[in-house]
């Protein structure tokens, strides 16, 4: 019984995340790996997703597309896995922002720096400099264990697989702060399990 969650993954990419999200809720779910999808494009998978990328998530027949969407979608679906936070907390403002600003801004940021893009200034680009976003980030992680406090939350797991992909690459701009709290995070055992599952492409089914 996998309470109606399959989550369409490819190893090691975006899907990863919401890979390390399902752990942490701990629900049954079921993996239905998706392989070379930019390569070939399967008519089966483009009826799940018709922009032909992954993640994709299955929920009781609903078809929910984008890593940090799902993330937040399943963080509200299973409140008792408390990795929300819930309207009328004031920490919702913060929770919402850096779930949004770890999706929309440091990973575009990202890919300029691995694809050697010029640089949009920062006056047009929606992370405005990218140097100045990782040390605003950075100091926030300084003073405290996850982004929003002593809360670990689904913010934290959108935000940390955006800077874990940051800093396996040269140019990245890698602080101490970043580097601790991604340390911090990857003992977790929802994330080790998940390392693991990647590792050995064996996966729930």
């Amino acid at each position: 019984m996998h309470e109606n969650l399959t989550l369409y993954h490819m190893g090691f990419s975006r899907s990863t995340s919401v890979l390390w999200m399902l752990e942490e809720v701990g629900r049954p779910y079921s993996i239905c790996p998706v392989s070379s999808i930019r390569e070939k494009r399967d008519s089966s998978y483009l009826e799940i997703n018709p922009l032909n990328k992954v993640p994709a998530l299955k929920h009781n027949g609903k078809i929910i597309t984008e890593a940090a969407a799902i993330i937040l979608y399943l963080a509200e679906v299973f409140p008792q896995a408390n990795l929300d936070i819930r309207s009328g907390d004031p920490r919702r403002a913060d929770y919402l922002k850096w779930s949004f600003l770890a999706a929309s801004c440091i990973g575009p940021g990202i890919l300029d720096i691995i694809f050697e893009r010029p640089k949009i200034p920062a006056s047009s680009a929606g992370w405005g400099d990218f140097n100045e976003l990782i040390t605003h980030i950075s100091h926030e992680l300084s003073k405290k264990e996850f982004i929003l406090g002593d809360q670990f939350t689904s913010a934290d797991i959108i935000l940390a697989s955006q800077l874990g992909w940051g800093v396996m690459i040269d140019k990245f701009p890698k602080t101490s702060e970043i580097t601790d709290y991604l340390r911090r995070l990857g003992q977790r055992p929802a994330r080790k399990r998940i390392l693991e599952m990647e590792e050995m492409r064996q996966w729930p089914k």
